[in-house]
Protein backbone atom coordinates (compact mmCIF):
# COMPACT_ATOMS: atom_id res chain seq x y z
CA UNK A 1 0.00 0.00 0.00
CA UNK A 2 1.57 3.33 -1.04
CA UNK A 3 2.54 5.82 1.74
CA UNK A 4 0.61 9.02 2.06
CA UNK A 5 2.29 12.39 2.08
CA UNK A 6 1.75 12.69 5.89
CA UNK A 7 3.37 9.35 6.59
CA UNK A 8 6.27 10.25 4.32
CA UNK A 9 6.79 13.50 6.28
CA UNK A 10 6.68 11.57 9.60
CA UNK A 11 9.25 9.14 8.29
CA UNK A 12 11.58 11.97 7.27
CA UNK A 13 11.17 13.67 10.68
CA UNK A 14 11.91 10.44 12.54
CA UNK A 15 14.92 9.81 10.33
CA UNK A 16 16.21 13.34 10.98
CA UNK A 17 15.62 12.94 14.74
CA UNK A 18 17.62 9.73 14.88
CA UNK A 19 20.32 11.33 12.75
CA UNK A 20 20.50 14.26 15.23
CA UNK A 21 20.74 11.80 18.12
CA UNK A 22 23.54 9.99 16.36
CA UNK A 23 25.48 13.19 15.69
CA UNK A 24 25.00 14.32 19.29
CA UNK A 25 26.35 11.08 20.77
CA UNK A 26 29.19 11.03 18.28
CA UNK A 27 30.23 14.54 19.33
CA UNK A 28 29.85 13.64 23.02
CA UNK A 29 32.03 10.55 22.68
CA UNK A 30 34.58 12.49 20.65
CA UNK A 31 34.76 15.13 23.41
CA UNK A 32 35.23 12.45 26.10
CA UNK A 33 37.92 10.62 24.16
CA UNK A 34 39.71 13.90 23.39
CA UNK A 35 39.67 14.84 27.09
CA UNK A 36 41.01 11.44 28.13
CA UNK A 37 43.76 11.62 25.51
CA UNK A 38 44.72 15.14 26.65
CA UNK A 39 44.86 13.99 30.29
CA UNK A 40 47.16 11.07 29.56
CA UNK A 41 49.32 13.21 27.31
CA UNK A 42 49.78 15.72 30.13
CA UNK A 43 50.57 12.91 32.56
CA UNK A 44 53.26 11.69 30.19
CA UNK A 45 54.74 15.20 30.03
CA UNK A 46 54.70 15.44 33.85
CA UNK A 47 56.41 12.07 34.22
CA UNK A 48 58.99 13.03 31.60
CA UNK A 49 59.62 16.34 33.39
CA UNK A 50 59.98 14.61 36.76
CA UNK A 51 62.37 12.09 35.25
CA UNK A 52 64.44 14.92 33.78
CA UNK A 53 64.64 16.64 37.19
CA UNK A 54 65.76 13.40 38.84
CA UNK A 55 68.46 12.96 36.22
CA UNK A 56 69.75 16.53 36.40
CA UNK A 57 69.33 17.42 40.10
CA UNK A 58 72.19 17.71 42.57
CA UNK A 59 73.03 14.58 44.59
CA UNK A 60 75.24 15.30 47.60
CA UNK A 61 76.54 12.20 49.34
CA UNK A 62 79.22 11.28 51.86
CA UNK A 63 82.47 10.40 50.11
CA UNK A 64 85.01 9.73 52.86
CA UNK A 65 86.56 10.76 56.15
CA UNK A 66 89.98 12.36 55.78
CA UNK A 67 92.21 11.71 58.79
CA UNK A 68 95.37 13.55 59.71
CA UNK A 69 97.58 13.33 62.83
CA UNK A 70 98.24 16.37 65.01
CA UNK A 71 101.58 16.29 66.81
CA UNK A 72 103.19 18.31 69.57
CA UNK A 73 106.59 19.98 69.39
CA UNK A 74 108.38 16.71 70.02
CA UNK A 75 106.58 14.96 67.15
CA UNK A 76 104.34 12.92 69.41
CA UNK A 77 100.81 12.33 68.10
CA UNK A 78 98.35 13.96 70.50
CA UNK A 79 95.11 13.80 68.49
CA UNK A 80 93.64 13.02 65.09
CA UNK A 81 91.90 15.51 62.85
CA UNK A 82 88.88 14.17 60.94
CA UNK A 83 87.21 15.98 58.05
CA UNK A 84 83.96 14.79 56.52
CA UNK A 85 84.26 14.98 52.72
CA UNK A 86 81.03 15.48 50.76
CA UNK A 87 80.61 15.09 46.99
CA UNK A 88 78.02 16.31 44.50
CA UNK A 89 77.58 13.55 41.96
CA UNK A 90 74.69 15.31 40.20
CA UNK A 91 74.70 17.39 37.03
CA UNK A 92 73.64 20.72 38.57
CA UNK A 93 74.81 22.84 41.53
CA UNK A 94 73.17 23.19 44.93
CA UNK A 95 71.62 26.25 46.56
CA UNK A 96 71.64 27.34 50.23
CA UNK A 97 73.83 24.47 51.41
CA UNK A 98 74.53 24.00 55.12
CA UNK A 99 76.51 21.27 56.87
CA UNK A 100 77.79 20.26 60.31
CA UNK A 101 79.68 17.40 61.93
CA UNK A 102 79.76 16.31 65.58
CA UNK A 103 81.54 13.73 67.72
CA UNK A 104 80.61 11.83 70.83
CA UNK A 105 83.04 10.07 73.17
CA UNK A 106 80.93 7.73 75.31
CA UNK A 107 83.04 6.21 78.06
CA UNK A 108 80.12 4.18 79.43
CA UNK A 109 78.68 3.16 76.09
CA UNK A 110 76.25 4.83 73.72
CA UNK A 111 73.06 5.99 75.49
CA UNK A 112 69.87 4.21 74.47
CA UNK A 113 68.21 7.55 73.68
CA UNK A 114 71.00 8.79 71.41
CA UNK A 115 69.27 10.50 68.46
CA UNK A 116 72.07 12.11 66.40
CA UNK A 117 70.83 15.63 67.11
CA UNK A 118 73.19 18.55 66.51
CA UNK A 119 74.87 19.62 69.77
CA UNK A 120 74.40 23.29 70.61
CA UNK A 121 78.14 24.01 70.52
CA UNK A 122 78.61 22.61 67.00
CA UNK A 123 78.79 25.34 64.33
CA UNK A 124 76.87 25.16 61.06
CA UNK A 125 78.84 25.83 57.91
CA UNK A 126 77.13 27.77 55.11
CA UNK A 127 78.03 27.41 51.44
CA UNK A 128 75.59 28.83 48.91
CA UNK A 129 76.73 26.78 45.92
CA UNK A 130 78.36 23.39 45.46
CA UNK A 131 78.96 22.73 41.80
CA UNK A 132 78.44 19.44 39.98
CA UNK A 133 81.22 16.87 40.30
CA UNK A 134 82.87 18.79 43.15
CA UNK A 135 83.82 18.02 46.75
CA UNK A 136 83.38 19.90 50.00
CA UNK A 137 85.06 19.40 53.35
CA UNK A 138 83.08 20.09 56.52
CA UNK A 139 84.54 21.67 59.65
CA UNK A 140 87.08 19.31 61.25
CA UNK A 141 86.62 17.43 64.49
CA UNK A 142 89.44 16.22 66.73
CA UNK A 143 89.78 12.91 68.56
CA UNK A 144 92.41 12.88 71.37
CA UNK A 145 94.77 9.93 71.61
CA UNK A 146 93.54 9.24 75.15
CA UNK A 147 90.06 8.51 73.79
CA UNK A 148 91.53 6.23 71.14
CA UNK A 149 93.46 4.40 73.86
CA UNK A 150 90.18 3.70 75.62
CA UNK A 151 88.62 2.52 72.36
CA UNK A 152 91.57 0.20 71.76
CA UNK A 153 91.12 -1.26 75.25
CA UNK A 154 87.39 -1.69 74.59
CA UNK A 155 86.40 1.05 77.00
CA UNK A 156 83.53 3.11 75.63
CA UNK A 157 82.54 4.06 72.10
CA UNK A 158 83.25 6.96 69.74
CA UNK A 159 80.71 8.17 67.21
CA UNK A 160 80.85 10.87 64.60
CA UNK A 161 77.69 12.09 62.91
CA UNK A 162 76.56 14.95 60.74
CA UNK A 163 74.20 16.27 58.14
CA UNK A 164 74.15 18.33 54.97
CA UNK A 165 71.05 20.22 53.75
CA UNK A 166 70.64 21.88 50.38
CA UNK A 167 68.22 22.88 47.63
CA UNK A 168 68.19 22.13 43.92
CA UNK A 169 68.54 24.92 41.39
CA UNK A 170 65.10 24.03 40.03
CA UNK A 171 62.02 25.91 41.16
CA UNK A 172 59.28 24.27 43.21
CA UNK A 173 61.43 21.36 44.39
CA UNK A 174 61.78 20.29 48.02
CA UNK A 175 64.87 20.66 50.17
CA UNK A 176 67.32 17.74 50.17
CA UNK A 177 69.54 16.25 52.85
CA UNK A 178 72.02 13.52 53.61
CA UNK A 179 72.71 12.42 57.20
CA UNK A 180 75.24 9.93 58.52
CA UNK A 181 76.46 8.36 61.73
CA UNK A 182 79.57 6.21 62.00
CA UNK A 183 81.32 4.35 64.80
CA UNK A 184 85.11 4.63 65.02
CA UNK A 185 87.20 1.46 65.10
CA UNK A 186 90.94 1.04 65.46
CA UNK A 187 92.64 -0.40 62.38
CA UNK A 188 96.24 0.66 62.90
CA UNK A 189 98.76 2.34 65.20
CA UNK A 190 97.28 5.76 66.00
CA UNK A 191 100.36 6.75 67.98
CA UNK A 192 102.38 7.02 64.78
CA UNK A 193 101.90 9.91 62.33
CA UNK A 194 101.80 7.69 59.26
CA UNK A 195 98.90 5.88 57.65
CA UNK A 196 95.18 5.87 58.33
CA UNK A 197 94.67 4.00 61.60
CA UNK A 198 90.98 4.80 62.04
CA UNK A 199 88.09 2.91 60.45
CA UNK A 200 84.44 3.83 60.29
CA UNK A 201 81.46 1.50 60.65
CA UNK A 202 77.98 2.66 59.70
CA UNK A 203 75.91 3.07 62.86
CA UNK A 204 72.41 1.52 62.69
CA UNK A 205 70.68 4.84 63.35
CA UNK A 206 70.57 8.25 61.66
CA UNK A 207 71.74 7.38 58.15
CA UNK A 208 69.38 8.84 55.55
CA UNK A 209 69.15 10.87 52.35
CA UNK A 210 66.64 12.16 49.81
Amino acid sequence: MPQTKNSQRRTKREYKRWLDYGIFWLLALTTVFTGVAAYYTRQQFLVADETKLRQLRAYVTLKEFVQKPITDESGKVVKWRLVTKWQNTGDTPTRNLTTWTAKGIFESGIPADFDCAKPENVPVGHTSVMGPDTELGASPIFIPVEALDGLKNKVGKILIWGRIDYWDVFEDTPSRHTAFCAELVIEGDFTQPQGTPLGFLSYPKCNSND
